[in-house]
């Protein structure tokens, strides 16, 4: 073979792995392999223990939700590889929830059972768009059952989200009712809301004002206007803000997550600061303001807007595994 032919192989070797990669940067995000069935309906999630197989060994899980890319897969690798060595294969359970739009069902072929949502709908606890249209707060509510009714040992769960998912906990733990039936079974729990595109905010103030402004303190910016999401609409405003006041809840964004990459930028998520590290310091005063209580909030340093990142951090792995950095 002439080095002129080798170098040709190896360029059409190099073009084909380039194409590769993109194709694979293009690619959907991995379906995870298990399945959580209710009542003949599915969701799929990835987890290092089954969800509803009894295990004594448990003492602490973890309840990771994904960011816009739905990539459930990633981040459960983030929460395990940092999780201690000696607890993520014992008393560690970490479950992944995914929450899919009819985009992944039909491209995987899945089948009409699997519950699906609006590219945004999931965040805010809307209702599925099929079948039983459960909300997928309720979905969260019904994993956390089933580790108190399959972990005898459990002793704390945390629910964790990055991006969007923080958009999905940061309301999550403002609305759900599962805190007290965790609490009745002696376990407790924790929040960690990690740089959400956008807050719930408790008051109709903004520390930003852009001209005429309507429709700004509706659901999911405020507290307004929420008859059209079943699962929050029923809830009174001071129960909201006394949830959010008593309960456990971590706030942490990245000191270099100043960008606008998949940054909601209408006028309503505007009102609450330029790109997400203002957000996140501007809805901390708020909090500050509104309740009197300073929350647990981290500027992570030299983090951007990456799960991976701050999953490396001590702070993140003292919110999900209480390595007692603090």
């Amino acid at each position: 073979m002439t080095l002129r032919t080798c170098l040709s192989i190896t360029a059409l070797h190099l073009a084909f792995l380039s194409i590769l990669a993109t194709n694979t940067a293009d690619a959907q995000a991995p379906l995870c392999p298990s399945v959580i069935t209710f009542n003949g309906d599915n969701i799929r999630y990835c987890r290092n223990k089954a969800i509803g197989t009894v295990d004594a060994n448990v003492t602490r899980a973890v309840i990771v939700v994904h960011g816009d890319g739905r990539n459930a897969q990633q981040y459960y690798n983030d929460v395990y590889n940092n999780a201690p060595v000696g607890r993520r294969d014992s008393n560690l359970i970490i479950v992944a929830p995914q929450f899919i739009t009819t985009l992944e069902r039909d491209a995987y072929g899945l089948g009409p059972t699997y519950e699906v949502w609006s590219d945004d709908g999931w965040k805010h606890g809307h209702r599925a768009a099929n079948s039983q249209r459960l909300s997928s707060y309720a979905w969260l509510d019904r994993i956390v059952n089933q580790l108190l009714s399959n972990m005898p040992n459990l002793e704390h769960i945390v629910v964790i989200g990055f991006s969007a998912g923080g958009q999905f906990v940061n309301k999550y733990s403002a609305t759900t009712g599962i805190v007290q039936t965790a609490e009745s079974n002696a376990v407790t729990m924790t929040f960690g809301v990690g740089a959400p595109s956008l807050y719930l905010w408790t008051t109709s103030s903004r520390p930003v004002w852009i001209g005429e402004a309507t429709g700004y303190n509706d659901y999911p910016y405020g507290l307004d206007n929420r008859d059209n999401v079943a699962y929050v609409a029923s809830l009174s405003n001071d129960t909201i803000r006394g949830n959010l006041y008593w309960r456990s809840i971590y706030y942490f964004v990245g000191d270099l997550d100043t960008g606008t990459n998949n940054l909601a930028q209408n006028q309503a998520a505007n009102l609450q600061g330029s790109q997400r590290r203002d957000r996140a310091i501007n809805y901390h005063q708020h909090l500050l303001g509104a309740f009197d209580f300073d929350y647990p909030f981290f500027i992570l340093p030299s983090i951007g807007h990456s799960f991976t990142d701050a999953a490396t951090t001590a702070e993140v792995r003292d919110i999900m595994f209480n390595w007692g950095a603090y």
